[in-house]
């Protein structure tokens, strides 16, 4: 029999294994470890568990994953999210369905802040469903906005699906962060465009606010400064060749505790439950990592991977076509699992072959981010709307959560042609760092 087979085997193995909600790490690592004792020993098996675990838990690049989520937390506990959208709605709430054009541009900033999009969706959705409903918006409207302004989080950098994505490929974390910025903003002029042409069409669904004073406006600016101010001094970092991610995190997450130490709003306990959130989620990615590299050294020693890329690199249909085959296969994995579970099956897989197709890596992996937000508000599994769903409570079925993104899915979808025709939105600024 031949040794891809059971690479194949491994592959079906695991699946079912997911199926059956057994979690992602365990999978991988099950699958690994006992692909790997059965062709080449126990001994083998043991040793690729260990030096993985020894390799990714020493590596710098991962440390950005802490450090990053440790920025965010912060700033969060300092009530970043209700200083960013009050600014935001007295700038353009005024304006005919302002308060959901707020809401993506809180979105934005909150997304240089944090690569969470659950964290997006469940704070900013407090605030920004509750004041769009006093102002009689359209829930479809509200909902609908708030669902897509948080899959932003993990587009605009830093981005812990980025950070993913650099390890299993082995490319730049720093070009694949400065290569999200203008895709990023683009997507949130995407989200804004559709906005506008929604309430221009019927302009009952998001109704003017009040209007405010330059005196208030520029008030509102005095508290979100630092936070702009961090956020350009980390990207302006990355791009000028300053710091490394890590060192950049580094930076942001000190910076931010002095923020939200300097304005009185981190309290013992904040302090506290923000150290307890970054270990946890630090913990479940570095064991998912260390998972999915024991289950790649398995599939490399049973050829499987080579003989995919020799298969795709012999069929007689263009490049492009394959890289579109690919982005397909997201928005359908998008309806089963969750971004780390398709990144960590795909991107081993996947990798190889643009680069052997001689596309660039850091489009590829924007193009990968952008086709994963999809899965953010993809019914069945999309875990936006399952944590909206416990903001709005009984005030919506998840049915009418998961109908109200569809006009921003669309719009996802047509950013994501726009980079695939364009490259060079996200490898501008990368080739000149």
């Amino acid at each position: 029999m031949e040794t891809y087979v059971w690479g194949i085997v491994g592959f079906l193995v695991l699946f079912l294994m997911l199926a059956l909600k057994v979690p992602i790490a365990f999978s991988f690592i099950a699958v690994g470890f006992v692909g790997l004792t059965f062709m080449r020993g126990a001994t083998a098996g043991f040793q690729n568990l260990a030096i993985n675990a020894w390799y990714f838990s020493t590596d710098e690049s991962i440390a950005a994953i802490p450090l990053f989520t440790l920025m965010g937390l912060f700033l969060f506990e300092a009530g970043i999210t209700h200083d960013l959208f009050d600014t935001a709605h007295k700038w353009i709430g005024s304006l005919r369905g302002g308060l959901a054009l707020a809401t993506v541009a809180t979105c934005t900033v909150f997304a240089a802040t944090s690569g969470s999009s659950l964290a997006a969706v469940a704070t900013i959705g407090v605030l920004a469903y509750g004041e769009m409903k006093k102002f009689g918006y359209e829930k479809q409207l509200s909902m609908g906005t708030i669902l897509s302004g948080g899959t932003l989080a993990i587009l605009i950098p830093p981005s812990s699906t980025m950070i993913i994505y650099g390890i299993l490929a082995d490319e730049s974390i720093g070009k694949l962060f400065i290569g999200g910025i203008f895709p990023g903003l683009l997507l949130a002029g995407g989200l804004a465009f559709t906005i506008f042409l929604r309430v221009k069409a019927h302009p009952w669904i998001g109704p003017a606010g009040p209007s405010f004073s330059w005196k208030e406006k520029l008030s509102s600016l005095r508290k979100i400064l630092p936070v702009l101010i961090l956020i350009v001094v980390i990207l302006g970092g990355l791009y000028g060749g300053l710091m490394v991610p890590t060192e950049g995190g580094a930076v942001g997450a000190f910076a931010a505790f002095l923020i939200a130490v300097t304005g009185k709003k981190l309290s013992r306990q904040g302090f506290f439950k923000a150290l307890r959130e970054t270990l946890h989620v630090s913990l479940m990615i570095y064991v998912i990592i260390i998972g999915v590299n024991a289950f790649q050294t398995f599939l490399v020693t049973t050829g499987l991977t080579p003989l995919i890329s020799r298969s795709v690199m012999n069929l007689a249909i263009p490049g492009l076509a394959v890289v579109a085959i690919m982005l397909a296969i997201y928005i359908l994995l998008g309806c089963i699992m969750d971004i780390v579970g398709m990144l960590a099956i795909t991107v081993p897989i996947f990798h190889p072959i643009i680069v052997s197709l001689g596309f660039n890596p850091i489009w590829f992996g924007i193009l990968v981010v952008i086709m994963s937000e999809l899965g953010m508000i993809t019914p069945p599994v999309g875990l936006n709307c399952f944590v909206f769903k416990n903001v709005v409570g009984e005030d919506a079925t998840l049915h009418a959560i998961f109908a109200s993104a569809i006009p921003f899915y669309v719009a996802i979808l047509v950013i994501a042609a726009i980079v695939f025709f364009f490259p060079q939105i996200a490898t501008f600024l990368p080739a000149r760092m």
